[in-house]
């Protein structure tokens, strides 16, 4: 395994389940396998599947593409390891919040132009699918009084690559060959939404957009504590 991880799976349930890789989130610089254990239970618990929580290379000491090719590293060793974890290789996703949706989101790109392995879908919690430069409205209307500020991303940006190519899931050609994915989005949410009508064809359909009024967790907060590891 070239990461860390942690294994959460459901109490009283069957033999063989299905798995979720969860990549957590944190701007590719914050978080931690610790952060997120209370996401990875809770998501263990209610979806009644094995969780595979996976750590990766954080910036600024490991810019892009380090932390993505930790990812995807990570993914295909849950693949080959599925069935001593008790995974159905069938049923295997992979997801993450925010920077982990962003790099859920590239693996699972990468797996469709690089080899595999087989993925059955994809879970991206509030993805960064586009970078602050692109100018959606959305980095205008939530940019502060949200907790996570437009300022914020830019620095979160600036840290990982300067010069996002791979970085962001947006820049692919087509999105044909891809799984589908369910997703929820934050003050960033109109980079996935928008790119990927822009390639609906691509898709089996267009993506629908469900708005609903809500706050991010306490965790995305702007504590000066979060900007250091």
């Amino acid at each position: 395994m070239p990461s860390r991880r942690a294994v959460y799976r459901p109490f009283g349930e069957g033999d063989i389940l299905p798995g979720i890789v969860y990549i957590h989130g944190g701007g590719w610089v914050l978080c931690s396998l610790d952060t997120h254990d209370n996401v990875c239970r809770n998501l263990c618990a209610s979806v009644g599947a094995i969780v595979v929580s996976i750590d990766y290379r954080m910036a600024p000491e490991h810019r892009f593409p380090v932390a993505s090719d930790d990812c995807l590293a990570a993914v295909r060793w849950v693949a080959a390891h599925a069935k001593d974890l008790g995974i159905n290789p069938a049923k295997l996703i992979v997801g993450g919040d925010s920077a982990g949706g962003n790099l859920a989101a590239v693996t699972a790109l990468r797996i469709r132009d690089e080899g595999g392995p087989a993925l059955s879908g994809q879970m991206l919690i509030y993805p960064v699918t586009d970078d602050i430069a692109a100018g959606h409205p959305s980095y205008a209307e939530f940019a502060e009084g949200f907790g996570l500020t437009a300022d914020d991303m830019a620095w979160f940006w600036d840290h990982y690559v300067p010069g996002h190519g791979r970085a962001h899931p947006s820049v692919c050609l087509t999105l044909a060959g891809r799984k589908p994915c369910r997703s929820a989005a934050d003050p960033a949410a109109d980079g996935g939404l928008r790119r990927s009508a822009r390639r609906g064809r691509s898709l089996r359909g267009p993506p629908r957009r469900r708005r609903r009024d809500a706050r991010l967790p306490p965790l995305r907060g702007t504590s000066p504590r979060l900007r250091r590891r």
